[in-house]
């Protein structure tokens, strides 16, 4: 699982990259907070997962509206596929191994 972990950090980076050399400045800002969540679920932050999964969630909002005119569906298809996919690994990855706080003070634990 931690292979699983190291392949979705590096798939975060080549999707970063992929944003920065389209060149606009949506690209620019989604390439750096693409990047900024591949540093941070290499590192198994809590929030790192959550904000990848939104970003891949956004980015299959945006896949699906703005550019379902622009794009053959064959392309509109494979990018939402994969933003689906990086949703559902990203939640995997952080139930799997985002650090938990050892809060003693649960008011559930009835030991």
């Amino acid at each position: 699982m931690l292979l699983v972990n190291r392949l979705y950090a590096v798939t975060l980076v080549l999707a970063g990259v992929a944003w920065f050399w389209s060149g606009d400045t949506v690209g620019i800002v989604f390439g750096v907070a693409v990047t900024t969540c591949a540093y941070f679920v290499f590192k198994q932050v809590r929030w790192g997962y959550f904000a990848a999964a939104l970003l891949c969630a956004g980015m299959l909002k945006l896949s699906i509206d703005r550019y379902s005119g622009v794009y053959s569906e064959a392309v509109k298809h494979t990018v939402s596929l994969l933003a689906f996919v990086g949703v559902i690994v990203a939640i995997i990855l952080h139930e799997k191994f985002a650090k938990k706080s050892d809060d003693s003070s649960d008011p559930t634990d009835l030991s």
